[in-house]
């Protein structure tokens, strides 16, 4: 009786606090895992497997070839070298490629073309000076082709297969 009297009006709060705090207390105790850190989970690098590599096309057009010019073109840095994206005709079926044009401002050196077939709908690319080109194309949900084009030399001076496998796994 004497306890009753003492905690007056606050009672209902006490009880609602009490139990709300067991309810934490057995919800986090009973059902709730602490993943570990994940400090293990990497992107894994390495050289990509002969039918990804067969994929990727790269070739300095003629003078007379045709290069895309619709479309939006990426300017580099300074201003000198552009490229433009073109993304596949998806209404099609078949392998599907998407190619890259890289050109100069000025005209002159023939284009490159870059071409990926059988991407999965992303691809990136995206300047780092005026000389080097960084493309990035996806084969699926986990694993991308990592690639730097230098576009004076028309080689990829950087190309690795990116598998991110261990990042989508529970951590172990």
């Amino acid at each position: 009786m004497i306890w009753r009297v003492r905690l007056g009006h606050n009672g209902p709060m006490l009880k609602f606090l009490c139990c709300a705090s067991l309810n934490f207390f057995l919800a986090t105790w009973t059902f709730g895992q602490t993943p570990g850190a994940c400090r293990d989970q990497k992107v894994t690098y390495g050289s990509a497997p002969a039918f990804i590599q067969k994929r990727i096309s790269l070739t300095r057009l003629d003078a007379s070839a045709k290069v895309a010019t619709s479309g939006n073109r990426v300017f580099s840095p300074e201003g000198n070298r552009w490229f433009i994206s073109v993304s596949p005709d998806y209404s099609k079926s078949g392998p599907r490629t998407t190619t890259l044009y890289i050109g100069n401002r000025a005209g002159g050196a023939a284009a490159l073309q870059a071409r990926f077939t059988d991407d999965d709908k992303d691809f990136a690319a995206n300047w780092i000076n005026d000389k080097l080109l960084f493309i990035q194309v996806w084969w699926g949900r986990i694993t991308s082709s990592d690639l730097i084009l230098d576009v004076d030399k028309g080689t990829f001076l950087y190309d690795e297969f990116a598998n991110y496998g261990e990042l989508v796994e529970p951590c172990h």
